[in-house]
């Protein structure tokens, strides 16, 4: 592949001498079954600061596939979150566009709030699926700042966690711009790569995610794509930037420059690789082979086992989707299974690597009664034993 050397998000040109590799990592986060292997590159815009990866999109990118909708934690802060954005910006009974809506979790709940939801998913099944459910999805996906979805203009939107997958982000955001009225308001959230870059969380890194935004290089981008910033901030445990943006009146950029640039010091995600890996492959090496399962089959830990090397030595991984249960996991092939398999058949320990849910898997478990389940979190500081 020939390796590109201009900037996803502005077109600059990258850092020639500045990057970040991980080798044999999975395909891609929803690449189940699939025991293919990929090396990432890790690249950082020598203008906006945007780091991203220089690897070719999974061919999926234009879908939405999550399970956060599974987390009770999860609902009630999106409950609150919607309810006070409709609330503020007026949007009671008002159109409001969810782009890139997955099988409409999300959408439900700013139904809920009050707004008149409409959603736009690429991939069909899903689509067909939140149709089913009562939802206005349309099947589709915003290529260019010329799309126009059924229905627009629309008063408000929400993209979540979806414009870090996309290989031309100021086009999407440049087309969902042109689909909403004078004054429309959104909310664009992605991956918080400030964290990352303060802890060097190198497992937040996969081929799925072709953009990691900084707030700076996200407000670049907004900006850049026709749009005011209001707000811009860290949220759901610091893993995610929640910017509060409206549509300008000119497409044009009134402050392109004078961003503070920052090179990211990748460097700190090789110190935090090499001791996470250790960690993680010093205690599995402490049990017998196949006693051992992880908790998680998010990117996170997809990443960690294939880059450990530890997944011919797992007994299983655990996961609360039912969509990735009965699968194997990307790269490292290890069976995906419920949480009722831990009482059919049980492991002697467990390591829970669930990111900002690892608190609520390891509330799960100890109040589910497995006396004899050792348990382990590998947390942003470390790996850290509980039993």
């Amino acid at each position: 592949m020939e390796i590109s050397k201009k900037c996803l998000s502005c077109d600059s040109a990258l850092f020639e001498d500045h990057f970040f590799k991980l080798e044999n990592m999975p395909a891609g986060a929803q690449e189940f079954d699939n025991p293919s292997k990929v090396d990432l590159e890790v690249r950082q815009c020598s203008h906006c600061e945007l780091v991203q990866l220089i690897n070719e999109p999974v061919h999926s990118y234009k879908d939405v596939i999550r399970a956060v909708g599974f987390s009770d934690e999860m609902k009630k802060f999106r409950e609150e979150q919607f309810g006070n954005f409709v609330k503020e910006n007026s949007l009671y009974e008002k159109r409001v566009l969810e782009v890139g809506c997955g099988d409409g979790e999300y959408l439900r709940v700013m139904r809920d709030a009050g707004a008149e939801t409409y959603g736009l998913e690429n991939n069909p099944m899903l689509a067909r699926k939140s149709r089913a459910r009562g939802l206005s999805v349309y099947q589709g996906y915003i290529t260019d700042k010329n799309s126009r979805v059924i229905n627009h203009p629309f008063d408000a939107f929400f993209t979540m966690n979806f414009l870090e997958h996309a290989p031309n982000p100021k086009q999407l955001l440049e087309g969902i711009r042109n689909n909403l009225k004078e004054g429309g308001v959104g909310i664009v959230e992605v991956p918080n790569f400030d964290m990352m870059a303060a802890t060097g969380h190198f497992s937040e890194f996969i081929g799925d995610h072709l953009s990691y935004f900084t707030k700076s290089s996200l407000t670049f981008l907004l900006d850049a794509s026709g749009f005011e910033v209001l707000e811009c901030s860290s949220i759901w445990h610091d893993y995610i930037i929640s910017a509060t943006v409206a549509k300008r009146d000119k497409e044009e950029s009134s402050r392109l420059a004078g961003f503070t640039k920052n090179k990211i010091d990748f460097e700190l995600f090789e110190k935090k690789k090499n001791k996470d890996l250790s960690s993680l492959d010093k205690y599995i090496r402490g049990y017998e082979d196949n006693s051992v399962a992880v908790y998680g089959a998010g990117h996170q830990s997809l990443a960690l086992i294939a880059l450990s090397g530890i997944g011919p030595r797992l007994k299983y991984i655990v996961d609360d989707a039912p969509f990735k249960q009965g699968r194997k996991s990307p790269a490292s092939n290890v069976p995906i299974v419920s949480a009722n398999t831990l009482r059919e058949d049980p492991a002697k320990a467990i390591v829970v690597i669930g990111a900002s849910y690892s608190d609520e898997i390891v509330d799960k478990l100890t109040k589910s009664g497995y006396n004899n389940l050792n348990i382990a979190v590998l947390r942003q500081e470390g790996l850290k034993i509980y039993k």
